[in-house]
């Protein structure tokens, strides 16, 4: 696809490659001055344990990927036509606890690496680390642009 479009684009192409290069640099100059925002319990205060159940499902169920996946892998390894109530609703809560234990690691894991982040200094090391390497990038965009 980009080797299409620059040949299509010919000498403009260098044009969007040091835009794209200068635009990576001023990025990375604004990520390593950014200060990083406070997160603190009380942005999460109004959260239900029902909206917090209904917004995971949506983003699961939303994930056209898996929901493919699951389309294609089941009447691989199932004869769907000999399926009962209970077969369906036995493989709905495998897949459900499969999910949702993945899903509780992950949320478990955030909420260990924001701890983290919220100790003095880290997320601004972080911040200066990921500005580096994006203006690094930008840099390595503009010297190979010619």
């Amino acid at each position: 696809g980009l080797a299409m479009l620059a040949e299509f684009l010919g000498s403009l192409f260098i044009v969007v490659k040091y835009l794209g290069g200068t635009y990576l640099l001023v990025l990375g100059f604004m990520l390593m001055r950014a200060r990083p925002a406070d997160v603190s319990a009380e942005a999460g205060s109004g959260v239900t344990l029902l909206s917090s159940f209904l917004a995971g499902l949506s983003i699961t169920l939303g994930v056209q990927k898996a929901i493919l996946f699951y389309f294609g892998v089941f009447p691989a390894f199932i004869d769907l036509s000999t399926l009962s109530v209970a077969d369906v609703l036995l493989i709905i809560g495998i897949t459900a606890v499969a999910l949702g234990g993945a899903k509780l690691v992950y949320a478990y894991l955030a909420v260990r690496v924001g701890r983290v982040m919220n100790m003095a200094g880290v997320a601004i090391t972080l911040n200066r680390l990921a500005g580096l390497i994006v203006m690094g990038v930008g840099m390595y965009v503009l010297l190979t642009a010619g």
